[in-house]
Formats: structure tokens, C-alpha cells, sequence
């Protein structure tokens, strides 16, 4: 069996800025010492060689542990149990030199650090923060440091109140300790000590739909975040302005913003006066505790976003990254899967789709369903740690507990149900023909945006399989569900490089092959047997006629924000006969003009051959909403006209049917 710690190679850099009217008492950034001494009067103790010592850079080491990654950093203070692979001790403590805090009343303690709180073989490590205020003869535990630097694999910034410390001999204590194991060590940089005397309010983000997409509409509710930077904070004055017009002022009261600590609101006034094209808004907080704000320079913020014609029903895209081959993967989706199942994920009508990527991990070979496609995804977010996921296109850093208790279950219904009700600004509709005969699928994807922008978008499309069975893997879960098996054209998209309101992006792909097993209907299979899928191949487990659906979405890749998506089931030939949809038909340079159409408009092509040609207007789920031609005609080119006053507005494809084949064209109609 592996042994599998989850590795995580991203970078964030976290920089602690000291404040303009904040007193700092202790300082230190470990930049000033030659590796690996520490500064003067800190002081290390401890049991072990190791103890705490500087470093910089990064660290990708792998131990007999399981591994470990540190993302780089300047220098830093640093416990490395991760090199030292033959020695276990209980505790290795950082000790600061003694700071004053007399007269002091809201001292804190901020500090950058990277901490796995890893637990191996039954040993959990841990990092206690310990104040003493005779001059280290005595101590006490103060705060501990939280395992989220492991997820996402980032630096963490974190804030401990010394309030309860006071006189002039201080100090404080960083302690590890790894439960007697050998585990992975901690690290630490820009500790500051400072005590707190203004008034000060940062705008660090501005709200509407739930997005960053710089989309909305006037009646879109605004919200805003605010970071305290002061004293705490009890009262709020705050104002936005859209482009020229007069300032709407609101004042928050009986709140509670502790220091270094963030809280998001909503105007009571939604987004009014936004006109066609660019729009832009500023939110200021004027004052902080019926004071004037002191922290001017980040007070105010201004963002840009495009007013759309109206909103649709958004429907959620969770992307999961897991594998069969890793532990944690299996724990995750051991809850997840049954969580999302009872959500009707992948229906039309449940608004929430989903798509999981089983990753090559930890190495090649490792699961059947890995292939290029999955690589590809996985590159565009640098997904590094699995399992992970992304709701519309944003990392999720819950750390949940396994299996799910109630507030792990909720965390993901509140996530989905938030994004399900904010609003989105394009529809999506589309049809998925397969041929079971000749074994080839036909795709058609129409995107009607409510809004005119330009940007740098991409069409994905993802064919998944429903569930199967894989009795070849290493933890003994054997039920997957939704698994992307082939994405069209690839993983990679299809490019957009702007939308205009009510004028539909039409995306076609067809005589695309695709092969399958039977591999449900075993009980037992090797690695060898030749019924699963082989990795890096695009081949389904079951019959995709039955057994897939595909999932389509588009994603702002300067953002990578997923707009919308959409969940489409395999159909057969609307007539209910096999079809064959091939470059070889004899019906080519199909045309329809215009299009989108409010009255009539004419369809043109060319028949290579004589040939019964019969026409229809079909629903992107085979429904027939009308019959426009069904006779003979000879070679050349074809004119038909096509009267749509009686068609309701709406998404729709026009089906041409003649001995060489099938083809369809999008048509939109707008009344």
C-alpha cells in the first residue's frame, strides 16, 4: 500500500504591512542572519539537533514520512522533522527576546507560517504559541497555530491577541511538537508584535452575484467586505457611487469587527443608474467608530463591470479532482459522492452539475481513468492537491473530516445553494446524438449571452460517464460517479473572444469515434484482464448511449470564473433510426441567414447528390416542433425558406436528413 501526503508545491506570497498609526514593539523577518542562525536574542530549546534554525527558499524532501513540499519564501525560521529520519522528539521550541508591553492595551501578534498538522501512523504534530511575562521563568498557552496552510499548499497569515500579557519583561514561544512521530516540521517569518490605537477600515472587496465575472444588473445587490486594520470595530459609515451619480451612504451598527479580522455587507440599496456598456463603482468607508477613518490609503475601492439586459437561472459546476489510487481521494468521495447524489446532481432541474478528473496519482498508472484531457484541466487550475475542489471555477479550502459530519455536509450545500441563487447572464442549450451502430457522436452546444463583452473565454465540453464499477483499485472503493472520460475538441477549450447580447456563440463537433466496455457487468477484474478502459484513453466503461452525459461550461480565463454551465443527456436520432453524422455526407455549405431569426429565414446548402432531403425543427432534446420539408431534390444548391411566427423564442436546431446522413445547424428565434 502507498503511503500518500498530499503535496503542494503552489506560492503565495503573505505580506504583514505595519500599520500607519499602529506602535511596533517586536519585529523580525530572519533576513538579516546567516543561514542557518537565528537573530540575536532569539533562542532555540529542544532535544533534538534539528530544533529551529533559518532556511529560505523552498523545500521538496522525501522522507520516510511520505513527503513534504514547502513553497518558496525568503528567508525564515524553520523545525525541519522532515529532514531527520532517525531522531523523534516531543518538543522543539522558538523563544523571542523580552519586548515591553507596559501601558499597552491591544497588543498583537501576527506572523506568516506554512504548517501541515499532519497526523502519521497515529502521531499529530502541533504548534503551540506560549506567552510568559517573567522573563521566560514561567509560561503559558496562548494560541496554536491551525492546519490551513495544507490546503492549497499556501503560506497562511495569522493574528494571536497578547493582550493577556502585560509589564516589561515579555516574552513568547513558538512549541512543536510531533507526538513522539516523525512527522513534518513548521515554519515561520515576518513576526511583528504591535499595539493597536486607531481607527481603520480597508475595502478589500467588492460583491455582486457572487462572482468576479464584472457582470450585473441594475437590482443586483452590492455587497462589499471590510478588513479592520484598527481598534475593533462597532460602527461603519460606507458609501458607493455608480459612475456620476449621487453617492448612496449606509450606517452599519451594533456590529463587531475584531482586529485583522474581515466581515462582508449588503447595501440596502441594490445597483441602480448603470447604463449600456462600462459602469463603474466605488465604495468608500467614510467613517470607523464615528471617527473619520484612518486608513485612507485602502479605503476606498473601484471596479469595473458591463450591465447586462437580464439574468438567468445560474447552474452550479463543482470540478473534482481525485484518484482510486490515493486514500485521501477515497475518504473525500466516500462522503461527497452519496452528498451530491442526493442533490440530483447532473439533472436539468437540480441547477448543479458536476464533473470529477481522476488524477495519476501518485504515479503513472496508478488509475485506469487518467488521461490527457484530465492532465490538461489540472494544469489550468495547477491543481496539485487532490482531492480538491473547484465550485464555478473557484478553489474550495474547507478541510473537511471524514466521513462528513453535518457541518462538512452543510458547508457544500450552503456553497451550491449561494451560487445557485445568484444570477447568471447567458443560457446554454444544446443536444448529444450517439450512434450506436457506427459508434459515433454528434454534439451541439448553443450559448445565448445577455450582455456584450469582450474577454477571454472558453467552451468547454466534457462527456462523463454516470457511474461505473472499478474493482482495479487500491483502497477498496469500487463506485465512481460522473467521471470525465473525453472533453471535445479537448481539454483545452474552444477559444471566445467576445460575447454580444442576444446574438448565440454556436459550438458543432461530429463524427467523433468513441469505443466502450462492459466492464459493470464483472465482479472481479486484473490489472490485465483487458474489460476497463486503458489510461490515457478517451474509451467509456459502459455504453454512452445509457451510461454518460455530457457537461458544458463556460469559464473567464482571466478570472477563471465559470459563467454557466449545462448538462445534456445522450440521445439517439431524434426519428428514433441510427444516423450517421459524417464529413462525407452529401450535404455541405449549409447556411442559414439571418440568424437569430424573428419572422422567417432561409436555409441554404448543397447536395452533392439527388437524395429524399427531409427537414425539421427539433428541441436541443429531439422534440419536433416542426416539419419544414420532406421530398426530393436534385443536385446543387437548395433554398428553403422557413416561417417562424409560430415558433415561441427559444434555442433550436435545424435537422437536414438525407441517405448520406445527418446534419444539424443551431437557430435561434427571437420575437
Amino acid at each position: 500500500m502507498k503511503n500518500i501526503i498530499l503535496r503542494s508545491i503552489s506560492l503565495l506570497f503573505i505580506f504583514i504591512s505595519l500599520h500607519t498609526n499602529a506602535q511596533t514593539i517586536l519585529t523580525e523577518d530572519f533576513e538579516t542572519v546567516t543561514i542557518p542562525h537565528l537573530p540575536g536574542g532569539w533562542l532555540k530549546s529542544g532535544s533534538g539537533t534539528p530544533a529551529w534554525k533559518t532556511g529560505s527558499g523552498s523545500i521538496s524532501s522525501w522522507s520516510v514520512a511520505g513527503g513534504y513540499a514547502l513553497p518558496y519564501h525568503t528567508q525564515y525560521a524553520i523545525i525541519d522533522q522532515w529532514n531527520d529520519s532517525t531522531q523523534n522528539y516531543l518538543n522543539d521550541t522558538l523563544i523571542s527576546p523580552i519586548f515591553n508591553l507596559t501601558g499597552y492595551t491591544t497588543v498583537y501578534l501576527n506572523y506568516d507560517y506554512f504548517f501541515y498538522n499532519a497526523t502519521i501512523s497515529g502521531n499529530t504534530e502541533k504548534v503551540t504559541i506560549l506567552g510568559s511575562i517573567d522573563s521566560g521563568a514561567t509560561w503559558s498557552i496562548i494560541d496554536s497555530l491551525p492546519g490551513s496552510a495544507a490546503i492549497g499548499g499556501f503560506w497562511a497569515t495569522n493574528h494571536t491577541n497578547l493582550s493577556v500579557l502585560s509589564g516589561s519583561n515579555c516574552k513568547i514561544a513558538f512549541t512543536y511538537t510531533n507526538g513522539n512521530g516523525h512527522l513534518l516540521g513548521a515554519t515561520l517569518d515576518n513576526i511583528v508584535i504591535e499595539n493597536i490605537s486607531n481607527n481603520a477600515a480597508a475595502i478589500t472587496n467588492i460583491i455582486y452575484n457572487n462572482s468576479t465575472e464584472g457582470i450585473a444588473t441594475n437590482g443586483t445587490p452590492l455587497g462589499f467586505t471590510v478588513r479592520n486594520d484598527g481598534n475593533t470595530i462597532t460602527s461603519l459609515n460606507v458609501k458607493y457611487q455608480i459612475n456620476s451619480h449621487l453617492p448612496i451612504n449606509q450606517n452599519f451598527t451594533s456590529i463587531h469587527i475584531a482586529p485583522y479580522t474581515s466581515q462582508t455587507f449588503t447595501f440596502s440599496s441594490p445597483i441602480t443608474g448603470a447604463i449600456a456598456g462600462m459602469d463603474t463603482i466605488i465604495v468608500t468607508a467614510t467613517m470607523v467608530n464615528s471617527v473619520i477613518n484612518s486608513g485612507i490609503s485602502d479605503s476606498t475601492m473601484t471596479t469595473n463591470f458591463v450591465l447586462a439586459d437580464s439574468s438567468v437561472q445560474r447552474n452550479v459546476l463543482i470540478e473534482e479532482f481525485a484518484s482510486s489510487s490515493s486514500l485521501p481521494a477515497n475518504n473525500f468521495s466516500s462522503s461527497f459522492d452519496p452528498l451530491t447524489t442526493f442533490l440530483n446532481a447532473n439533472t436539468s432541474y437540480a441547477h448543479f452539475n458536476i464533473i470529477k478528473y481522476e488524477m495519476n496519482f501518485p504515479g503513472w498508472g496508478d488509475d485506469r481513468s487518467y488521461n490527457l484531457s484530465a492532465s490538461e484541466r489540472k494544469t489550468y487550475y495547477n491543481c496539485i492537491n487532490i482531492p480538491q475542489i473547484y465550485l464555478n471555477g473557484n478553489l474550495d479550502i474547507y478541510r473537511w473530516n471524514t466521513p462528513f459530519n453535518t457541518t462538512d455536509s452543510n458547508h457544500y450545500l450552503t456553497a451550491i445553494d449561494s451560487s445557485k441563487n445568484s444570477g447568471a447572464f447567458m443560457s446554454m442549450s444544446g443536444i448529444y446524438f450517439i450512434d450506436t451502430i457506427h459508434h459515433k457522436i454528434d454534439i451541439n452546444i448553443s450559448t445565448l449571452p445577455t450582455f456584450t463583452k469582450t474577454g477571454n473565454y472558453h467552451l468547454y465540453v466534457a462527456l462523463c460517464d454516470k457511474h461505473y464499477k472499478n474493482y482495479d483499485n487500491e483502497y477498496g472503493m469500487t463506485d465512481y460517479y460522473n467521471v470525465m472520460r473525453m472533453m471535445l475538441p479537448n481539454g483545452n477549450g474552444s477559444f471566445v473572444s467576445s460575447w454580444s447580447s442576444g446574438s448565440a456563440y454556436n459550438y458543432h463537433d461530429s463524427n467523433i469515434n468513441y469505443n466502450y466496455y462492459n466492464s459493470n457487468s464483472c465482479t472481479s477484474i486484473s490489472d490485465t484482464s483487458g474489460l476497463y478502459p486503458y489510461q490515457m484513453s478517451n474509451d467509456f466503461w459502459s455504453n454512452p448511449l445509457f451510461g454518460s452525459k455530457l457537461v458544458a461550461w463556460i469559464q473567464d480565463d482571466d478570472y477563471q470564473e465559470v459563467l454557466q454551465s449545462i448538462v445534456i443527456p445522450a440521445s439517439s436520432s431524434p426519428d428514433g433510426s441510427s444516423f450517421v453524422i459524417s464529413t462525407l455526407s452529401n450535404v455541405s455549405g449549409i447556411n442559414l441567414f439571418p440568424n437569430p431569426v424573428k419572422q422567417s429565414t432561409h436555409l441554404q446548402f448543397n447536395l452533392s447528390e439527388s437524395s429524399n432531403v427531409l427537414i425539421r425543427i427539433l428541441t436541443y432534446n429531439g422534440k419536433i416542433i416542426s416539419e419544414i420539408a420532406n421530398r426530393e431534390m436534385g443536385v446543387g444548391n437548395q433554398k428553403i425558406n422557413i416561417n417562424t411566427e409560430n415558433i415561441p423564442s427559444g434555442n433550436y436546431l435545424v435537422s437536414i436528413i438525407t441517405k448520406g446522413g445527418m446534419n444539424v445547424e443551431p437557430i435561434s428565434v427571437i420575437h
